[in-house]
């Protein structure tokens, strides 16, 4: 009798990170070979943590908006949270997790978050998650 193995798609995950899950959510991919984990992170000392553990950064925020307000990208056209909600299928944005946000003048704050917007646009184009893992 031939054993064939069995094809097992590994679940995505994607993980919003924060300074302090930066090392818890590594672990926990560590011991869960069922499914890939991907962050999301806010600053590049994240970012180097996360890959330090063996992660997989796919957005880190701080270098999106630095790149925005250095480019002076314009912001782009898009509606909170609706637009977020339709294109993630989670019940989320990451504009209503991001404290400081609105403390930031009109013309940044728009700039800032179509910046992000934009980003995340990209990253759910380019991948289908299946959990989406935040604490705030």
């Amino acid at each position: 009798m031939e054993l064939k193995a069995k094809s097992i798609m590994k679940k995505k995950l994607l993980c919003w990170s924060r300074s302090y899950l930066s090392k818890l959510y590594p672990t926990i991919a560590k011991n869960d070979p069922d499914r890939d984990y991907f962050h999301i992170v806010q600053n590049t000392a994240e970012e180097k943590r996360v890959l330090e553990l063996g992660g997989s950064v796919v957005l880190n925020i701080e270098k999106v908006v630095k790149a925005a307000i250095t480019n002076n990208s314009a912001a782009c056209d898009w509606c909170e949270p609706e637009d977020f909600r339709a294109l993630t299928g989670f019940e989320w944005s990451p504009l209503y997790t991001d404290r400081y946000l609105l403390n930031l003048p009109a013309s940044l704050r728009l700039q800032v978050a179509g910046a992000i917007f934009q980003a995340i646009q990209k990253l759910f184009t380019k991948y289908k998650f299946d959990y989406f893992l935040i604490f705030c």
